[in-house]
């Protein structure tokens, strides 16, 4: 229903996930809170770090910084879901591991 019958995709990536337990325990630590702020700042891709919001990409984002997938930059920061794909155009995210192509 959410996805509307539309297909689901995927990217397989190859990290060190001896660290994946502990940055997920963090992740799921984090207190949510929703903020406007927060929310324009992504919107603008003006982040300058990592911030606590809502948006499911910035865990995403996090998660494959810790594993050393993604580079620590502004493109990780401002991540968007539709970034993570391999045709994504707005925001390329830096990806430093072996990455799949969509599935």
């Amino acid at each position: 229903q959410r996805l509307k019958g539309t297909a689901v995709v995927a990217r397989r990536v190859h990290g060190d996930l001896t660290q994946l337990s502990q940055v997920v325990e963090q992740v799921r630590n984090m207190p949510y809170a929703f903020s406007l702020r927060a929310l324009l700042r992504l919107l603008y891709r003006t982040n300058t770090q990592f911030a606590e919001h809502f948006w499911c990409s910035d865990f995403i984002a996090r998660v494959l910084v810790a594993i050393g997938c993604l580079r620590w930059d502004h493109a990780a920061f401002n991540a968007q879901p539709t970034d993570f794909s391999s045709t994504a155009m707005s925001n390329q995210l830096h990806y430093t591991c072996t990455v799949e192509p969509d599935r």
